[in-house]
């Protein structure tokens, strides 16, 4: 193998473990089941589950579809919970919550239903938590990315560069028309999905993306 084609194979390597791990971690830290969820589901979605166990590992399947850069963050964030819910809406939650035993702040609920798709809603939810940690690092009043502030420079130019995209209006998605936030959350969700369809409705905002959420290099 020559030179160029080991290091190419190294650092595919190096990415499945590191992905691996932060997917790992993030399961045991980041991510937690509604009380008596199963409970509380109906039987048609139940059963769509092999197990108790079973939801969390959709949900990091979803969370897959990130690059590991923003897995590292979330996972390292002093903030920022993903509970998957027996509700259907599309819910992120600002500040302290009491989850049985466990005090959670700033949570992404996750209709356990919408596991059992393609993993656009439970990664457009994410993506609001996302907003909110790189506007203000989960600051109970504080601004979102998608408000034109962020928590670094860097991210603050991006924060920026989402206004000017959500103002152009290019995307047809109704969530993407409504506000700011739900514009850069099903934008995420889309990149991560269906990366050539946002592509094809919103060149800018896929370029943003591509140099900044889902740049590894971004992330460093």
């Amino acid at each position: 193998m020559n030179p160029i084609a080991q290091a190419t194979r190294e650092c595919l390597v190096s990415k499945f473990l590191n992905e691996e791990h932060l997917l790992k971690e993030l399961k045991s830290r980041k991510i937690h089941l509604y009380p008596r969820l199963f409970s509380l589901l109906p039987p048609d979605v139940a059963e769509g589950f092999d197990s108790q166990w079973s939801p969390v590992v959709h949900l990091a399947n979803h969370l897959a579809q990130l690059p590991c850069g923003a897995l590292h963050f979330l996972l390292t964030s002093p903030t920022g919970a993903l509970v998957v819910s027996h509700t259907d809406a599309l819910h992120y939650a600002r500040g302290l919550h009491q989850l049985h035993k466990s005090r959670l702040e700033n949570v992404a609920f996750i209709p356990a239903a919408s596991l059992l798709g393609d993993g656009t809603v439970p990664l457009h939810i994410v993506a609001h938590l996302y907003d909110h940690l790189l506007g203000s690092a989960g600051a109970d009043d504080g601004a979102n990315l998608s408000d034109g502030v962020g928590i670094t420079p860097a991210w603050t130019e991006v924060g920026a560069q989402v206004l000017e995209t959500f103002a152009l209006g290019y995307n047809p998605d109704p969530l993407c028309q409504k506000d700011r936030a739900d514009y850069f959350a099903q934008s995420v969700a889309w990149y991560a999905l269906r990366p050539k369809e946002l592509n094809v409705a919103d060149p800018p905002m896929y370029k943003l993306l591509k140099r900044s959420f889902f740049s590894e290099t971004f992330w460093r």
